[in-house]
């Protein structure tokens, strides 16, 4: 594919989804900022459109159980759950693909970047 739009998007496809494209530590950084940016400006445009501008953006990333989930609840609906986790998959696989390729790139075993996608508590409980 020469530098077409069509190649370009297929390229681009490749990078971002694939498994076998080297990822580098500067590329790594900058689709991370670009695409968190893309997605919290998103999810906010449709939770102020669907909650009618009543919800506390930036602040129910902080605190998402309590802003997000308690108002959702409150009013019922459970579709705009649904529907914000299926904008959040491709998300999901784009961070562990290209984190298990930075991984693999830095010299690292591609489970690590695998293991980096889950949380881990540091608290003990007794």
């Amino acid at each position: 594919m020469a530098n077409t739009g069509a190649g370009r998007v297929a390229r681009l496809g490749r990078f971002l989804f694939g498994f076998s494209t080297r990822v580098t530590r500067r590329e790594y950084a900058f689709v991370g900022f670009a695409l968190t940016i893309l997605k919290v400006a998103i999810d906010a445009a449709l939770m102020t459109l669907w909650l009618g501008g009543r919800l506390s953006f930036p602040l129910h990333y902080l605190a998402p159980l309590q802003a997000f989930f308690g108002t959702m609840a409150s009013q019922g609906v459970v579709w705009w759950q649904f529907l914000l986790f299926l904008w959040t998959l491709p998300f999901l696989w784009i961070g562990v693909s290209m984190t298990v390729r930075r991984a693999v790139d830095a010299g690292g075993s591609p489970w690590l970047g695998i293991l980096s996608s889950f949380p881990i508590s540091t608290t003990r409980s007794c």
